[in-house]
């Protein structure tokens, strides 16, 4: 299992999510999922490979907090699924 937090500034070029608002946001997400490894063979998709599945959810929120009289935010929560093969 894994956890995963992030925040950043974005500046986008035009006023987001509504035109209302300002072009520098802040966002934020949370989140954390399952990372599975499976080396290949018997019931591999090829032999000798590596395989890495990842299941997770993330809750991702962006908003002006504040700095402009209207501050709608965007609040998204994201499920995926993932697999990579290594050489």
């Amino acid at each position: 299992p894994y956890f995963a937090a992030a925040a950043g500034i974005l500046w986008i070029t035009r006023n987001t999510p509504e035109p209302e608002t300002r072009r520098l946001n802040g966002t934020f997400e949370l989140g954390g999922g399952l990372r599975i490894e499976r080396t290949g063979g018997a019931g591999g998709a090829g032999a000798g490979g590596r395989y890495a599945w990842t299941l997770g959810w993330k809750f991702h929120h962006l908003s002006n907090a504040y700095t402009a009289p209207y501050n709608p935010g965007l609040d998204g929560n994201v499920i995926y699924l993932g697999v990579m093969r290594r050489r």
